[in-house]
């Protein structure tokens, strides 16, 4: 007695035998992608990985065979043939994706499902920052059919000689089950994963194994912020405010040769430039809040969700003030920045077909506004140029550097490993500098020449940098606190030309300092509602700053906490509500250093008392 007839039982050995070729081969690629990764040092160990990249394999491979099984013993023929195909397509899927994801780790330091790649696929911004040309759609079309159809006949050979040992094909089914198992054993010998440890390069591994943020205390917390009641504050005096935003700055684009316009405007007596300005993160909607509200990056989506309202801005408004933004990108559009720029009395987008038209467009709007009627009351005044970030947009006539990649690059086949590549790859970069520093010279030249004789501050900053191989990788989005990612220029510059020493500053400075320029009645003090210090008073020689990951600390557990001479990278457990612990330290150039203990303590206290500084336990 058999349980399928035997054309119903070649159909399934078919479909279970392209599953089992599916999950070998998924698992080959896997090891292949993950050798140069677990070369460097894997704490986890090689059979380990290995034993985690078989169970997610065959575990995959049993998820296609669980869909399309059960359609083996459909009556109707063409059902069969479309679950026999349908299993041969899903497993091709399953290899393409699995290529394209090596892909992006191996260039970009992040997996498909990290939270910057899908809220990049959520704007519809994919094909912008990696300019997917029709070649290559074909060639992943093309390349997914081939899969297909290899696995296909794969199947089709497979079953009839499966079919001689067990009808059905039962035996296979089996064996899948066992590579899953074995896999599950081999797993085990796993361990948590070290921040930067190369085990974030194991598929799929820090969505389900890295622990998330759990509240094991059962304490109840919520927001105090800012940290004083009664009435908001008035302004001692009005100054007009501008606050510039360049995307993608690295701190050293800040020098005569790339950027001679702010270059030219920080030597003059009323600015000052800030000698190590360290952005919230690595991302832009959380530099955004950071630098508009003035508090730590983890606040931004705790407070998005309940849409709890910026104070500096409040109070820019109750004192009359035109509160303004403006951007050449959508930014309401990123993350949950439209309830950051939902509280500006005016936000303007810029129109135009690419990030150089847009930008031109956004500093024809900005001086317009600054030459009108109501350019001429106190405001505050935000603008974000966007050209500089990737794919480095500059027309034409800014190609200072030479030679430079075609703005038609593209990141899913380009040899990124050519240095005569990454070569271009840079130019093209300080060229698209060199553009967006003409706008913002323009710009901060007209608002300093229409200020004469009266109250005026302003700050020119990145809201992260970008790393270009420095350590390895491209880009930004993966978690990393290097300086080519981390350190910005700052620019500040005031109507009364105060001499300022800036040894280190921070994005959640800006919004303090200009509070504290104008000065609030009564006098309230920054940590009441800032995370920041105002630079305009005199600075702790030993002062400490943070730089915060993507989503920490729910999803990513790390941090850096940066001195004036030293960088500690800091973990934060899952559990409890403020633990950590320091993993490496490295000088203030991220060169690997050791530090006294006392001073590892040090920057531990500090997350201790800054942490938590706007919530408060519910009794």
């Amino acid at each position: 007695m058999t349980l399928v007839s035997p054309k119903r039982g070649k159909v399934l050995s078919a479909i279970l035998v392209t599953s089992l070729v599916t999950a070998l081969s998924l698992w080959a690629f896997y090891l292949g992608h993950l050798h140069r990764w677990l070369a460097r040092g894997e704490p986890t160990g090689w059979w380990g990985a290995a034993g985690y990249c078989l169970m997610v394999a065959s575990g995959l491979a049993i998820g296609i065979g669980i869909l399309t099984a059960p359609f083996s013993l459909a009556r109707a023929g063409w059902v069969e043939r479309a679950a026999r195909a349908g299993t041969s397509v899903l497993g091709a899927i399953l290899l393409v994706s699995a290529y394209i994801d090596n892909r992006l780790y191996g260039v970009l330091g992040v997996h498909l499902y990290d939270s910057s790649v899908t809220t990049l696929l959520g704007r519809g911004e994919v094909n912008a920052s990696l300019h997917i040309t029709l070649a290559e759609v074909l060639l992943v079309s093309g390349s997914t059919l081939a899969c297909a159809l290899a696995l296909w006949l794969a199947g089709w050979a497979g079953s009839h000689f499966v079919r001689r040992i067990a009808q059905g094909g039962w035996i296979v089914g089996v064996s899948l089950g066992v590579l899953f198992v074995v896999g599950w054993v081999g797993s085990r010998g796993i361990h948590a994963p070290l921040p930067g440890a190369a085990s974030s390069a194991l598929p799929f591994y820090d969505l389900r194994f890295v622990p998330r943020a759990v509240n094991s205390t059962g304490e109840a917390w919520t927001i105090h912020y800012p940290r004083f009641g009664g009435p908001l504050p008035k302004l001692l005096r009005k100054p007009s405010f501008l606050l510039i935003l360049v995307e993608t700055l690295r701190g050293d684009m800040l020098s005569p040769e790339y950027m001679p316009e702010l270059w030219a405007l920080q030597s003059r007596p009323t600015c000052t430039r800030s000698a190590n300005h360290q952005a919230s993160s690595h991302s832009t909607d959380h530099c955004v809040f950071s630098l508009l509200y003035g508090l730590h990056s983890y606040h931004y989506q705790i407070l998005g969700k309940r849409n709890v309202p910026n104070f500096p801005i409040r109070v820019f408004k109750e004192s009359g003030y035109h509160v303004l933004g403006a951007s050449s990108a959508p930014l309401a559009q990123w993350g949950e920045l439209s309830y950051v720029t939902e509280q500006f009395q005016s936000f303007f987008e810029a129109k135009g077909a690419d990030p150089v038209e847009r930008d031109r467009d956004l500093l024809r709007w900005s001086m317009d506004f600054l030459a009108s009627d109501s350019g001429k009351e106190p405001f505050f005044l935000f603008v974000f140029f966007d050209s500089t970030h990737h794919k480095y947009y500059y027309p034409p006539d800014f190609e200072k550097f030479r030679p430079a990649l075609a703005e038609g690059h593209s990141l899913i086949s380009g040899d990124e490993h050519d240095p005569e590549i990454r070569t271009r790859f840079v130019n093209r970069y300080r060229n698209s500098v060199g553009f967006v520093d003409n706008s913002v010279g323009t710009l901060l030249r007209l608002f300093i020449r229409l200020g004469e004789g009266k109250d005026w501050m302003a700050a020119v900053t990145g809201d992260h940098g970008e790393e270009f191989w420095d350590h390895g990788l491209l880009g930004h989005a993966s978690v990393s606190f290097t300086n080519d990612r981390s350190r910005v220029p700052l620019v500040l510059c005031n109507s009364d030309s105060r001499s300022l020493s800036l040894p280190l500053t921070s994005h959640v400075d800006i919004m303090p300092t200009f509070l504290d320029y104008a000065g609030l009645i009564p006098p309230i003090e920054p940590a009441d509602f800032s995370s920041g210090v105002s630079l305009l008073r005199a600075q702790d020689a030993e002062r400490l700053v943070l730089v915060s990951s993507i989503d920490f600390p729910e999803k990513n557990r790390q941090l850096a906490v940066v001195s004036p001479t030293s960088k500690y990278l800091v973990w934060k457990d899952p559990e409890g509500a403020k633990t950590f612990r320091v993993t490496s330290t490295s000088d203030a150039e991220d060169v690997p250093a050791q530090r006294p203990e006392a001073d590892r303590q040090k920057a531990l206290e500090f997350l201790n008392d800054t942490y938590r500084r706007f919530f408060v336990r519910v009794r």
